[in-house]
């Protein structure tokens, strides 16, 4: 079981972020010798952790990062046995989030307009 503070390899767990079907997501930070910086740790369950699978979705983020409106890989690797997916970290939280501090839905037509547009930029940057 990971707790804060736990280390894989260059990454130190800060937060759990969220926890799905496939695995955990945390808030981890890296420091080097001049910087330190946060991100998203996408971690599977050790029984969803195909090896070939988890590179096949590290190259298509890969190949899908270059757009504002998708987040973009930073790392994909394993740790003693840890397979790692990083990826930049959004501190505004995800779209459930935003709707649950909003009662459920946006809080203006503007407000939902915008980030649906954002959300459909996106999908046809993917496309």
């Amino acid at each position: 079981m990971l707790r804060p503070r736990d280390t894989i390899g260059p990454y130190t767990l800060i937060r759990l972020i969220g926890r799905g079907t496939f695995g955990e997501v945390w808030l981890a930070e890296r420091q080097t010798a001049l910087l330190t910086t946060q991100a998203a740790l996408k971690l599977p369950h050790e029984d969803q952790a195909d090896i070939e699978t988890l590179r096949l979705e590290a190259q298509t983020w890969l190949r899908a990062s270059g757009h504002p409106n998708i987040v973009p890989v930073l790392d994909a690797d394993v740790f003693d046995g840890q397979i790692v997916i990083a990826s930049e970290f959004v501190a505004g939280g995800s779209l459930k989030r935003w709707l649950q501090e909003n009662g459920g839905k946006a809080p203006s037509i503007d407000a939902a307009l915008t980030m649906m547009a954002g959300v459909l930029a996106g999908l046809d940057y993917l496309h």
